[in-house]
Parts: structure tokens; C-alpha cells; sequence
């Protein structure tokens, strides 16, 4: 193993990186149709305490990188919630008891 293999490696890992935090973007703006607000404060604090119990795993990672970390993701997805500008395919059902509105994040890498 040389450095090119290392840097290789740590780009494939950046991708994966990438792709996952799209995902979980993707299913972070899907959770809006069911909220009555953006911000759900219990909810984010859930997610920064769920980090911190998984950092025993992870001894490369500082606490104060990963909760810095995920608070930009939060602020990334509630800014994304609230913009709505990456719903594509609107539909509303307007024959059942409730409205249901179908809304599919656009997929850059497909």
C-alpha cells in the first residue's frame, strides 16, 4: 500500500460520504409533509444525543467535530424543508377524506 492507495481509498470513502448524506437529506425533506413546522426541537436533540452514544465506537471522532457536524446538517435540512425547491412531481389526491400530497426530492446522481 502506497500514499496513491490511501488517497484512493479516502476518495472512494468521500463519495460514499457524499451519498449518504444526499440520502439522508432526501428522507429529511420527506419528513415535511408530516410536521407542522420545520423545526423540531425534541427531535434535534434526539439526533445530537443518538450521535453521542454512537461515539464510543468511533474513537478517531472528537464530540465537538461530530456535534458540529450535525448541527450543520440539521440547519442544511431545515433550510431544505423549508425552500421545497427540490420537490419535483406535485400530485394531491382530492378523493379521500384527507389531502395527500406525494412529494419525491429530485435525485441529482440518478
Amino acid at each position: 500500500m502506497n500514499l496513491e492507495d490511501i488517497r484512493a481509498r479516502i476518495n472512494g470513502i468521500d463519495r460514499e460520504l457524499i451519498k449518504l448524506l444526499n440520502e439522508r437529506m432526501e428522507w429529511s425533506i420527506k419528513t415535511r409533509i408530516f410536521k407542522p413546522a420545520v423545526i423540531d426541537k425534541n427531535r434535534e436533540k434526539g439526533v445530537l444525543r443518538n450521535i453521542n452514544s454512537y461515539l464510543t465506537q468511533f474513537p478517531c471522532l472528537s464530540s465537538h467535530f461530530v456535534q458540529t457536524l450535525f448541527r450543520m446538517i440539521i440547519r442544511e435540512s431545515r433550510k431544505q424543508q423549508r425552500e421545497g425547491s427540490h420537490f419535483v412531481n406535485f400530485q394531491t389526491k382530492k378523493d379521500t377524506s384527507h389531502e395527500n400530497v406525494n412529494r419525491i426530492p429530485k435525485k441529482d446522481h440518478e
